[in-house]
């Protein structure tokens, strides 16, 4: 059975309720949810555990990839991420067993994307029509990888002018490790799986134009990177 963590950030702990409730409702297991917030908000499930202990980190002002790198780091090489941002939420209580089922019967798989409905209901974008950093995104939610792949990611490629870089974080890891994988060892799941609350914190971020300016500044230089080589053997 293919090991299953999800890892979720969020800016305080409150913002994750919705979430964090999902997660506690799936069926199957076993599987691990690990939270990192802003707030200092520490929080993990051993599996079959709906009772976590929540725990300080003591840092204030954590960013989401400071929070990704904590929480990916600690797993072992083989075990699937199943990346739910802490204010959106999983659809339906059999999202992580499909997921689990597409690495099971597929055993060459890295990376999948799958399909997601907006919060308002609206279908969200088709999936996985280009994952390339030089085409358009379309790596749709929930992104699932093998951690080995995240830990050989250099770690100065998450940051830039000498800080974590807060914004496109999802484009920043992606796009290395799906050009690690190769396109042959990435899937969709067309499965409606996951909700986006784009309604509550994505329209807002946009509409914000200094905001929105510096996010697509952030996103271009991500693009202008250079590509990272297809690995012949799984690092795990």
């Amino acid at each position: 059975m293919t090991p299953l963590t999800v890892i979720s950030t969020a800016v305080d702990w409150d913002t994750g309720r919705v979430c964090r409730s999902s997660v506690r409702s799936q069926r199957g297991g076993p599987w691990r949810h690990l939270w990192r917030s802003g707030d200092g908000a520490v929080w993990g499930t051993t599996p079959w555990d709906n009772n976590p202990v929540v725990s300080d980190c003591g840092k204030r002002n954590v960013t989401s990839i400071e929070g990704v790198i904590d929480m990916v780091t600690e797993c072992e090489p083989d075990t699937v991420i199943v990346w739910l941002d802490g204010d959106d939420w999983l659809y339906s209580a059999s999202a992580l067993e499909r997921i689990r089922r597409e690495y099971d019967e597929h055993p060459d798989t890295w990376v999948t994307w799958g399909s997601y409905v907006m919060s308002s209901g609206a279908r969200g974008s088709v999936c996985g029509r280009n994952w390339s950093r030089k085409s358009g995104w379309g790596c749709g939610h929930p992104k699932t990888f093998r951690a080995g792949l995240f830990h050989r990611i250099d770690r100065e490629h998450l940051r830039y002018d000498d800080r974590w870089i807060d914004r496109c974080v999802d484009k920043l890891v992606m796009f290395s490790i799906t050009e690690m994988a190769g396109k042959e060892r990435c899937r969709e799941i067309s499965d409606v799986l996951y909700v986006y609350d784009y309604d509550r914190f994505g329209a807002k971020r946009e509409a914000d134009p200094v905001e929105h300016a510096r996010e697509m500044a952030i996103e271009r230089m991500i693009r202008s990177r250079p590509e990272y080589a297809r690995l012949d053997r799984a690092p795990w």
